[in-house]
């Protein structure tokens, strides 16, 4: 299992992908995206 396919079972309980959702899981994938990215480039 990859890290992607946990985190988006991670988003499925948190936020249920719905119309209403999108643009939260949106931001919220965005946001873990930098913060590793960050850490990958120090």
């Amino acid at each position: 299992m990859k890290i992607n396919d946990l985190f988006n079972e991670l988003l499925d309980l948190r936020y249920p992908n719905t119309k209403e959702n999108q643009n939260k899981r949106r931001k919220y994938k965005n946001r873990v995206s930098k913060w590793i990215l960050d850490k990958i480039r120090k």
